[in-house]
């Protein structure tokens, strides 16, 4: 085996170690010294790879959102051309349906995205880019096809939207009723959410 392939397969394999653990026990249970004895890795070999465990989540944290955004994209073109609360609804499942296969995944997402270590928010940010700009141009299309309220202008619907997004899949959880959350009773939740989430709970009057 030659020395580059050598180092690829050592890197990888580290990486494979962090990320099961920062996907398994989130990101303030996991040192390195924890990485290394469950995994046999010398400290010697991570630090040559690796700067820090902050190095580590990051990398972590960028191969999510790498795979999530390439998933994402793929679909798009499926969910784009519905009305406008079937594709913003679909357009959340699509997170949910990657997730519910990437379970190590979703830890690590939940924790960039709800509960990141505060040093780290810039640059989890920074990772964030290409998605958040596919929300943007997925979003403003959909806006194209709503009215909205006159005090309401576009960037602060996407806000509204892209902020409700992140804290989605917790607020469904408690929503929804069904224990056994099943795909029939997410999506029902998430048309239910969504509809309070436009429309609101109070009767406007005319």
């Amino acid at each position: 085996m030659r020395q580059e392939d050598r180092k690829r397969k050592s890197r990888q394999s580290i990486f494979m170690a962090a990320f099961q653990e920062f996907g398994t026990l989130g990101y303030e249970n996991v040192n390195i010294e924890k990485i290394c004895k469950v995994h046999g890795i010398s400290k010697g070999m991570m630090y040559h790879y690796f700067s820090n465990k902050d190095d580590l989540f990051l990398a972590c944290v960028q191969k999510v959102i790498e795979d999530l955004t390439s998933f994402v994209q793929k679909q798009l073109p499926e969910i784009e051309n519905k009305d406008v609360s079937l594709s913003i609804r679909d357009f959340i499942l699509l997170r949910q349906t990657y997730f519910d296969h990437h379970v190590q995944q979703k830890t690590i997402m939940e924790t960039a995205m709800v509960r990141p270590p505060a040093h780290l928010k810039a640059q989890i940010h920074d990772l964030r880019k290409p998605l958040i700009e596919i929300n943007h141009k997925f979003l403003k299309e959909q806006l194209k096809k709503i009215q909205l309220r006159k005090e309401i202008d576009e960037e602060k619907a996407i806000r509204y939207i892209e902020t409700l997004d992140i804290f989605f899949q917790s607020i469904l959880r408690e929503f929804v009723s069904d224990s056994t959350q099943n795909m029939n009773t997410l999506i029902q939740g998430v048309n239910d959410l969504l509809d309070l989430f436009l429309f609101g709970i109070i009767e406007q009057e005319l």
